[in-house]
C-alpha cells in the first residue's frame, strides 16, 4: 500500500511540476533561470520539465524501480541551489535568513521517497528524520523574523480557516505563535516516544498548507504550479517522508 502511495506521490510532484513548465514555457522557473551565476536557456528549462514528465510516467509501468535512480538525482541536483543562487535574505544579514532556499531544502526529506522505494529503507528513515528536522527547524525558525511574518500572512489571510487569528493578534503575533508550533512538534517528533504523535501533528501541518491551493491565488497559474504552488506541493511529498520516519527512522515507532 504504501509503496502505491510512494509511486503516486511522485507521480503527482513530477507530472504536476513538469506539465507546468512545458504549459507556462517554464514561467514558474523565472528565479532559478535568471538569477543563478548564469543565465539558463528557457529550452533547458523546458527540457527539464519534459524529462520529469517522462519520469512520472516511467513510475507508473511495472519497471518503475529502473525510473528511481534518476527520480533521485532530479530531486537531489536542487541542493546545488544552495550554493549558487541568492537564497537569502541580505536584509536580514544573509545566512541563515533563508528566502528563496526554504523551497530547496525540502528536498533533503523528499529523496527519501525513491531511496525507501530502492529499498534503502533504513538509509531512507534517517534522511526523512534529518530533512522534516531541517524543514521544521529552520524554517519555524524563521517564523521569528518580520521579513517571513509579513509572506505568512499573504498566505494565511487568503483562507477564511487560517485568517481568524489575524483578529486578535498581530501579523508577528501570529508568525510567533507559528513559528513556536512548529519548534515543539519537532521536538516532540525527535524524541523516541514522541515520534508517533509528533508525525501526526507533522501530518496536520501539511494538511493545512496543502489546503491553501483552494484559497491563495498566487499558487497556481490557471491549473499549473507556480513557484509558491511547487513550494506548497512538496508537502505532500514531505508527508510520505514523515511516514518513512515513523516506520523506519532511528529508534522508529512501527518496525
Amino acid at each position: 500500500m504504501m509503496t502505491l502511495t510512494l509511486r503516486a506521490l511522485l507521480v503527482l510532484f513530477l507530472g504536476w511540476q513538469g506539465l507546468s513548465t512545458l504549459m507556462s514555457k517554464a514561467m514558474n522557473l523565472s528565479f532559478w533561470l535568471t538569477q543563478g551565476p548564469v543565465a539558463i536557456p528557457t529550452w533547458v528549462a523546458m527540457g527539464w520539465g519534459g524529462l520529469q514528465l517522462l519520469l512520472a510516467l516511467w513510475l507508473l509501468t511495472p519497471r518503475y524501480k529502473q525510473a528511481l535512480w534518476p527520480v533521485l538525482l532530479m530531486l537531489a541536483l536542487p541542493l546545488l541551489g544552495m550554493f549558487t543562487y541568492p537564497v537569502w535574505i541580505q536584509s536580514l544579514g544573509g545566512f541563515p535568513a533563508i528566502g528563496a532556499g526554504q523551497s530547496i531544502i525540502k528536498e533533503v526529506a523528499l529523496c527519501a521517497l525513491p531511496l525507501w522505494l530502492l529499498g534503502y529503507r533504513r538509509l531512507a528513515g534517517w534522511l526523512a528524520v534529518l530533512g522534516l528536522a531541517l524543514v521544521f527547524g529552520w524554517i519555524g525558525a524563521m517564523k521569528f523574523t518580520a521579513v517571513e511574518a509579513q509572506g505568512v500572512a499573504k498566505m494565511m489571510q487568503s483562507s477564511p480557516f487560517t485568517a481568524w487569528p489575524y483578529k486578535s493578534l498581530s501579523v508577528q503575533g501570529v508568525s510567533y505563535a507559528i513559528g513556536v508550533i512548529e519548534l515543539v512538534l519537532l521536538a516532540i517528533f525527535l524524541t523516541p516516544r514522541g515520534r508517533r504523535p509528533g508525525t501526526w501533528g507533522l501530518w496536520a501541518t501539511f494538511a493545512v498548507t496543502l489546503h491553501f491551493f483552494f484559497f491563495y491565488d498566487a499558487a497556481l497559474m490557471h491549473c499549473w504550479l507556480t513557484s509558491s504552488g511547487t513550494f506548497l506541493l512538496k508537502d505532500a511529498l514531505l508527508a510520505g517522508a514523515a511516514w518513512i520516519a515513523l516506520t523506519h527512522g532511528p529508534r522508529a515507532s512501527v518496525s
